[in-house]
């Protein structure tokens, strides 16, 4: 009878201590087919998560090496410090997800729902997001040099203090989004709305904000030398202490903007006049 009692609860209980991945064996562990799952500091490299239902589990830490989440469901999990080098997160449900200080370098993440993500002093080095949901995430400090957010939406997003050198923006959607001392040197802005977001001490040298909407937009002390700005909105905005040096405004609309000791050296002006030099 005894007997019968601990072999039944080993049945029970096994599962259970799969599902603990992380607890027994982290170079190979097992997960569930769907479910949370806890599985810190694991190595999960190559692994093929696709379509699964692993909202609020743990891989903090976890090693995911090119492993595939494409059209996962993970909400809410944490991703914390993992490596997803070159992981495919295209199509998942990443919507409140924490993956602060992650290494996602060249990962893949096309049309995912990053809403309220956490990629906080995260490595996003050439990563692809285009058409993604990145609307009201967070990415203050990280480094997203030559990233992809073609198309992205971005509302509200938190950009600052980001690397985000040759960016490619084109004709995202980054209305009210923070990139207060962001590096955007050379980012390519085409057609991107930029309504009412604040770019206050940003560097946006040699950036490329061809036809994008910057009205009502705050520049205060932002670094313009040398952009491309033909057919930019620039109405309302507020580009007091901004440094347009050598930019090109062809073309661009300065209706109502407040203009306090700003730099037109050598610009190309709305009507194709050259800014006086002080």
């Amino acid at each position: 009878m005894l007997r019968r009692f601990f072999a039944t609860a080993s049945i029970v209980l096994l599962p259970l201590m799969l599902t603990q991945c992380g607890a027994r064996d982290n170079h190979n562990p097992t997960i569930s087919a769907s479910g949370p799952q806890s599985c810190r500091m694991c190595d999960l490299r190559y692994k093929m998560f696709m379509g699964r239902d692993l909202s609020g589990s743990d891989f903090s830490g976890a090693y995911l090496f090119n492993a595939n989440f494409a059209d996962a469901k993970l909400q809410k999990t944490l991703f914390k410090s993992a490596n997803l080098t070159l992981a495919d997160l295209s199509h998942a449900d990443l919507s409140g997800a924490k993956l602060m200080r992650a290494d996602l370098t060249k990962a893949q993440a096309y049309k995912a729902n990053l809403q309220g993500a956490d990629f906080s002093f995260a490595e996003l080095r050439q990563a692809q997001f285009e058409f993604s949901d990145l609307s009201n995430s967070s990415f203050i400090a990280a480094t997203m040099i030559g990233v992809n957010l073609t198309k992205v939406n971005a509302q509200n997003a938190n950009f600052e203090s980001a690397l985000m050198d040759d960016a490619d923006l084109r004709g995202a959607n980054l209305q009210g989004a923070l990139f207060e001392d962001t590096d955007l040197f050379g980012a390519d802005l085409k057609g991107a709305n930029l309504s009412g977001a604040n770019l206050t001490n940003a560097d946006l040298r040699h950036a490329d904000l061809t036809g994008a909407n910057l009205s009502h937009a705050n520049l205060i002390g932002a670094n313009l030398s040398g952009a491309k700005l033909k057919g930019a909105d620039l109405s309302d905005a507020d580009i007091e202490f901004t440094n347009f040096y050598m930019a090109d405004l062809l073309n661009a609309k300065l209706n109502h903007s407040i203009l306090e000791q700003t730099n037109f050296c050598r610009a190309r002006m709305p009507d194709g006049s050259h800014g006086e030099c002080d």
